[in-house]
């Protein structure tokens, strides 16, 4: 279902961006998978990050309308990708790759889909991509009580203007609820499309780039990923940012969650692995 997901998002995304009406050209999109709400409840859903143009036939950059403002009608992707989805998973039903049945007043209510005015710049993406990339289904802040038999945690209703609101439930219950949120393994819940995608973004964004008048990329340098962290993010890793100490490996924990699709390298770096234990 979530591969469903993906694909008629994009495909919508994509055929509107062909559209003369709109654009006619070539769309770029990143898609992020959530699958819920504040309240833990299961609510899969999208998000994708459109830049506000497309390449052209001729290889040109061409603006969305109004400079960007906007990319297309929301009301008019809602009933579109209403329609595509709910004939794709009837097709699916029927072939038997999803089991159930498929409601017969999914055209009852409109669909929701929204969208926001451009990020106002490079640091707004990356903002906003943070938030969304590698959050768990609840931080531990929202978490105000653990006993032998409840967890309290606090979410904003947003039905209620954002009130925040207090649930206590029990352990099993929460339990169930968070671990419906982990996604089959290797599974990929950030995905690239179009003129972002790894088969074409070197080659695209190079163009956009000069189309919009912007100072070439650098060339790949031998510098190492810490170093190019701190030119140009201004992070340092491995650094505690409370206390300014450096971070020291104690202990390395094997991935045993995702599946490795190819033979892994001869020799592995110690910074090359993905899970560590650190101590200040």
């Amino acid at each position: 279902m979530y591969n469903l997901l993906f694909r008629v998002g994009w495909d919508v995304l994509q055929d509107f961006g062909k559209s003369k009406k709109w654009i006619g050209g070539r769309i770029g999109a990143t898609a992020i998978l959530h699958t819920w709400g504040q309240n833990l409840r299961y609510h899969p859903h999208l998000h994708f990050i459109v830049p506000a143009g497309a390449l052209m036939p001729g290889g040109k950059w061409k603006h969305s309308r109004k400079r960007g403002r906007y990319l297309f009608k929301v009301d008019q992707l809602s009933s579109v990708f209403r329609a595509r989805f709910v004939e794709k998973t009837r097709e699916l039903v029927k072939q038997g790759t999803l089991t159930g049945k498929v409601p017969g007043n999914l055209f009852d209510k409109d669909w929701v889909v929204y969208a926001k005015r451009p990020f106002g710049g490079p640091a707004q993406v990356i903002s906003y991509l943070g938030r969304y990339t590698h959050r768990t289904a609840i931080s531990n802040d929202r978490i105000l009580d653990v006993n032998e038999e409840t967890v309290t945690f606090t979410w904003k209703n947003y039905r209620n203007n954002y009130k925040r609101q207090t649930t206590t439930l029990p352990g099993e219950q929460f339990l169930g609820l968070f671990c419906r949120h982990i996604l089959p393994p290797g599974f990929t819940r950030i995905r690239h499309y179009g003129f972002l995608s790894s088969a074409s973004k070197k080659k695209s964004l190079a163009i956009i780039r000069v189309a919009l008048k912007q100072t070439p990329l650098p060339e790949s340098s031998a510098k190492p990923w810490q170093e190019i962290a701190l030119e140009r993010m201004g992070i340092k890793p491995g650094i505690c940012k409370s206390c300014g100490g450096a971070m020291v490996i104690i202990e390395i924990l094997p991935d045993q969650f995702h599946r490795n699709q190819r033979a892994p390298p001869a020799e592995m770096e110690t910074s090359d692995l993905n899970s560590c234990n650190y101590e200040f």
